[in-house]
């Protein structure tokens, strides 16, 4: 487990740096997400996937917007599926089409 932990970190750590270079983040700004994103424990690919994305799409381009936007951190999985649902204009749907990616045994296609 530790070793996935790490991997996670690493990922998390590329993600950031992206996130940070697009939207054009100074170092401190950076720093400042990244520490409130690595202080999640037992945080699993997904929920840093599903986290990173909600963040990419609603963050403010200073600090109080970072430290807005982290305070409000899904803990699990389950919470970020939940913030998703909230932010769709069809939340029926939305359920079904999770629910359908959940339970997939194969990767899904468009077609």
């Amino acid at each position: 487990m530790p070793k996935i932990s790490k991997e996670i970190d690493i990922d998390i750590k590329a993600r950031t740096r992206n996130i940070c270079d697009r939207i054009k983040l100074g170092q401190f700004e950076e720093s400042l997400l990244l520490r409130n994103l690595l202080r999640i424990p037992h945080c699993t690919y997904l929920w840093a996937y599903l986290t990173l994305d909600l963040i990419e799409k609603d963050i403010s381009i200073d600090n109080a917007g970072i430290s807005k936007a982290t305070s409000q951190l899904p803990q699990a999985v389950d919470d970020a599926y939940g913030t998703i649902l909230a932010k769709s204009s069809n939340i029926e749907e939305a359920k079904k089409l999770l629910h359908i990616i959940i339970a997939a045994m194969r990767p899904l296609t468009v077609k």
